[in-house]
């Protein structure tokens, strides 16, 4: 059963302002929302807002719900919402999954399975990142 005592988040994002395209994003996610059993949604939708970097208005608004302890679960369309740089999008879905906040994706792409694994292709990619772009054995 879905906690309604807090809110879930549903973040949206389109790097190009188009509002027939964010309304098709809302509607598809709420609906998501609401065959999981979730009750309070806030909605936050960067509409025209590119994923390249992390500053986006209503997403800086949802993380400081997020550290206001006002939301339990992040809804988005899929993983390349939140942002587009992958090293970053994981360690901010990291950090909330440390912190017991479920972050997922309709389209199935944050389901990374279990955290050590997950921990573990952080590692190695911030690993590849330091060495040049050369991965272990390389």
């Amino acid at each position: 059963m879905a906690d309604n005592k807090r809110k879930v988040a549903v973040y949206l994002r389109l790097a190009m302002e188009d509002n027939a395209r964010i309304e098709s994003q809302k509607v598809q996610v709420l609906r998501y929302a609401k065959e999981q059993g979730h009750a309070n949604l806030m909605v936050y939708a960067d509409n025209g807002e590119s994923g390249s970097n992390m500053n986006r208005p209503a997403f800086l608004r949802m993380n400081d719900d997020i550290k206001s302890d006002l939301v339990n679960q992040v809804i988005v369309h899929s993983i390349s919402r939140i942002g587009r740089n992958v090293v970053e999008v994981m360690e901010w879905i990291n950090d909330l999954r440390n912190e017991g906040i479920e972050v997922t994706a309709i389209d199935g792409s944050t389901n990374f399975g279990n955290s050590s694994m997950f921990v573990s292709l952080r590692n190695d990619i911030l690993r590849c990142i330091k060495k040049g772009g050369k991965r272990n054995g390389a």
